[in-house]
């Protein structure tokens, strides 16, 4: 069993060291624990952590400047995770969080925090992972641009469905604790009518949903687990049911359904997607992102420059920065993801653009080689695991010929990790400029410019 500990929170997120000064109790396993009066955490940096007679405890819920009570739910060897039961002392960052299942549900983690803090944290989470991980102890990260719309600003989301035999269709989305646990079965699973973050139009979808569901009116046919997009573009809103990633991206030979397109319009350019492929889920704030990367293109020798989109979607990137570049290469793995982008190139007039489907990873040195020009700037936006082994090596034997590196990612504890792995393979950090792209989430977008050493 653990001491209950009551611990002073110093900063959100963070860890936390010993302080004899300081008062700390923290709940065992179980609920039960032993007093010990003498121990004491004062939680320092990010990430409500605490660390205690050398284990670090990660305390969900905790504020800076408060004092809480918590409970250990999950112990490992070096670390164990804790929730808070209750606020001894509030913090003046404190909000009450309108969503009713905020707490239960896995999608938000923030809703507690004022928005304008919750910018404060993210630039500080940023700067910590990039000391911690990405051994850059001096690294310069910008003010977190803030989204329009802190509420409201999502075009998409993915419902989890569960359906027994006989019983009503659930829908909602995994619990907060799913992850940990491992576990994604019914048991895990919050139900909700509403969601705070989505668009209009999404959140009146799930309440239509949640009734028809209730009525056995929608998808009643299926058993199990049945995962559910519902994307919109504010004008038209669909729906996309999937229980294997084939069926989500309809297999190497899908093709665009022309009665499923949506349609963004960004800085004057016109993109057409369906719910099966990626497109940036903020429309509120993309404009502010793109015309961001567009600035980091220089202007000057723009007839030498020749711009490589490395896992490039349906061209979002590619066609908006075309006009700054003699040309655009364009490299994406996803058959259905490059045939939207071949329309939305000839949508938006682009004749400056080759687009390429194909793993980035196999076919990058052939187009390399092959379209290279005096300056040679590189975008890549990978998936959320980040840069493989072989792309570093790629970008490593490549560098002397790469004037510059774009690196999108919305997930900071893996752009700290790949921009470490890019330091040893000859690239340093210029600019570190994050986007809160997902607000009240702990995740958001950043761009980082590099460049050789």
């Amino acid at each position: 069993q653990h001491p209950t500990l009551s611990a002073q929170i110093g900063d959100l997120g963070g860890q936390a060291r010993q302080h004899p000064a300081s008062s700390a109790q923290i709940e065992g396993l179980g609920g039960q624990a032993r007093q010990h009066p003498a121990s004491s955490a004062q939680i320092e940096g990010l990430g409500g952590q605490a660390r205690q007679e050398g284990k670090v405890y990660f305390v969900y819920g905790a504020l800076p400047e408060e004092k809480v009570k918590a409970r250990v739910v999950q112990e490992q060897k070096n670390f164990a995770r804790a929730e808070t039961l209750e606020i001894l002392t509030t913090s003046k960052q404190r909000v009450k969080p309108p969503c009713p299942y905020y707490g239960r549900c896995g999608g938000c983690q923030l809703q507690h925090l004022d928005y304008e803090e919750q910018l404060v944290w993210k630039r500080k989470w940023l700067q910590e992972l990039l000391s911690r991980i990405g051994s850059l102890a001096d690294a310069q990260v910008e003010a977190v641009v803030p989204s329009p719309k802190p509420y409201g600003y999502r075009n998409r989301v993915s419902l989890t469905l569960f359906h027994k035999t006989g019983g009503r269709v659930r829908q909602g989305f995994l619990s907060r604790d799913s992850e940990r646990e491992r576990n994604t079965d019914s048991r895990h699973l919050v139900d909700i009518t509403s969601c705070d973050i989505s668009m209009p139009q999404v959140a009146q979808a799930i309440k239509e949903m949640a009734l028809k569901n209730n009525q056995g009116d929608l998808f009643g046919d299926f058993q199990g687990k049945l995962r559910l997009e519902i994307a919109t573009d504010g004008q038209n809103t669909f729906f996309l049911p999937w229980q294997t990633p084939e069926e989500k991206s309809g297999g190497p030979g899908a093709k665009p359904e022309e009665g499923k397109i949506l349609r963004e319009k960004v800085l004057g350019m016109e993109f057409e997607f369906s719910p099966q492929v990626f497109f940036q889920v903020n429309s509120y704030l993309l404009p502010s992102l793109v015309q961001a990367v567009a600035e980091m293109i220089p202007a000057e020798d723009a007839e030498n420059t020749c711009l490589f989109d490395l896992y490039s979607g349906v061209g979002l990137f590619g066609i908006s920065l075309a006009g700054r570049v003699k040309k655009v290469i364009s490299l994406e793995e996803s058959k259905l993801a490059w045939q939207f982008a071949l329309r939305n190139m000839k949508r938006n007039n682009i004749a400056n653009m080759f687009a390429y489907s194909g793993r980035v990873e196999a076919k990058f040195q052939k187009f390399f080689d092959r379209h290279q020009m005096a300056k040679n700037i590189l975008l890549v936006d990978p998936p959320r695991g980040g840069l493989e082994t072989k792309m570093i090596d790629l970008l490593r034997a490549a560098r002397e010929k790469i004037h510059s590196l774009i690196y999108l990612s919305c997930e900071p504890s893996i752009l700290a990790r790949d921009i470490a792995r890019l330091k040893t393979a000859g690239f340093g950090p210029k600019r570190l400029a994050p986007f809160d792209l997902f607000p009240q989430t702990q995740v958001f977008e950043t761009i980082a410019l590099l460049r050789p050493a």
